[in-house]
């Protein structure tokens, strides 16, 4: 999950300093994931698949903070399919 979620969050994160030269991508920790997925949801100008990616990457962060943190995982192989799905999705566009 660790794995796809990071590989999706840093395609947006130079997608986001590419289309949006305006936001300040310098902020630490968790709090740059919620800003980059937040400015693809509800930047200006975002087009309907900007708004799709970053819902699915505050999806994919639910499933990396269940995997990483929590005992057990209601549903793990649907969630394991469509996260791969999700970064696969991302990676090609």
């Amino acid at each position: 999950m660790s794995r796809a979620y990071y590989g999706a969050l840093n395609i947006a994160r130079a997608y986001v300093r590419r289309e949006f030269p305006g936001v300040n991508l310098s902020k630490p920790g968790d709090s740059l994931h919620q800003l980059i997925w937040s400015t693809l949801k509800h930047g200006v100008g975002n087009g309907p698949s900007d708004v799709k990616a970053g819902v699915d990457g505050d999806r994919l962060k639910r499933y990396r903070v269940q995997a990483d943190y929590h005992d057990q995982i209601v549903n793990l192989d649907a969630s394991v399919k469509d996260a791969l799905k999700v970064t696969v999705r991302r990676r090609t566009r």
